[in-house]
């Protein structure tokens, strides 16, 4: 028998909670910071921005499973972890090369992918088995875009407010756990 170690609802609370802090700092560099160029990283802003960046996904790993794991799809929460995993690796790469490496858009494009399409599933069947509010479960795609496509306009502290919320919904018990599951319909 194979069992699948998830996090638990505090681990996923303090990730949520510290994704939100990575995500602001992001968000606040990235309005204070004119960017160099597009494949290199100069100065220390975009250093921090990168381990930001990076810190974030890493954060957001055990979130995703666990509310991947609330759905009842652990599988969707693995494939994103994956997906989240490379990215935050490539764009450790990135910050240690000073530039990123050829292969960048080759990764980052797919796992971007893994990451938006897995929020919008993840958010779809969270909500259809009532287990957020729907304004939560929009907010989980859309806490990708403000994160990612508008962060150069300081979109990370949108997506960063998304996750200090949900981080404090699971810490103060106000989403429901996997053992408080409502049956399937």
């Amino acid at each position: 028998m194979t069992t699948t170690h998830t996090p638990t609802k505090t681990t996923a609370a303090f990730c949520a909670m510290g994704a939100a802090v990575s995500l602001a700092v992001g968000g606040v560099l990235q309005l204070s910071d004119s960017q160099s160029s597009q494949s290199t990283v100069e100065g220390v802003a975009e250093h921090l921005i990168l381990v930001s960046f990076s810190a974030t996904l890493f954060l957001l790993i055990p979130v995703m499973l666990h509310l991947a794991r609330l759905a009842g799809r652990p599988v969707v929460g693995v494939v994103m972890a994956c997906g989240m995993g490379t990215l935050a690796v490539l764009g450790t790469i990135s910050n240690v090369r000073g530039e990123d490496p050829s292969f960048f858009a080759a990764v980052a494009v797919p796992t971007n992918l893994i990451w938006f399409g897995g929020s919008i599933a993840l958010a779809v069947m969270l909500r259809r088995r009532g287990l957020v509010p729907l304004a939560l479960a929009i907010g989980l795609p859309l806490a990708w875009i403000f994160a990612l496509p508008m962060s150069a306009i300081g979109g990370g502290l949108v997506a960063g407010a998304y996750w200090l919320t949900v981080g404090w919904l699971l810490r103060h018990d106000e989403l429901p756990s996997a053992a408080r599951q409502p049956a399937a319909a």
